[in-house]
């Protein structure tokens, strides 16, 4: 049911959730057992500023808020980054996907 799944012994199957409402990202521990920590600090709630950096287990993850995203992420590679995107975002990308896929087949017919 995650929308990012981290194999790893130190971050549970639920372990933190992300919510994106009105411009800001809060984060929320769902009661992991090692906890979740926002720049180096144990967190069960916080409401995430641009670059902060999340602590999950042995990961590191920099959040980058849309609004400074394109500069952020220019010098990026693409393998050092993943977007996230809201529920409706990921529905519209599914449709678009089937769409492409059924006119591929036209095509090929």
């Amino acid at each position: 049911m995650s929308d990012v799944a981290i194999d790893n012994q130190y971050v549970s199957k639920h372990h933190a959730l992300l919510i994106w409402a009105e411009g800001e990202v809060m984060l929320l521990d769902l009661k992991s057992r090692n906890g979740t920590y926002v720049n180096a600090k144990r967190v069960e709630r916080q409401i995430l500023q641009d670059s902060d950096i999340l602590a999950l287990g042995d990961y590191r993850i920099k959040l980058v808020h849309p609004a400074s995203a394109k500069s952020e992420l220019s010098g990026m590679g693409i393998v050092d980054t993943a977007r996230m995107r809201n529920l409706a975002d990921a529905r519209r990308n599914k449709a678009r996907e089937s769409l492409r896929s059924v006119e591929a087949k036209e095509q090929k017919s």
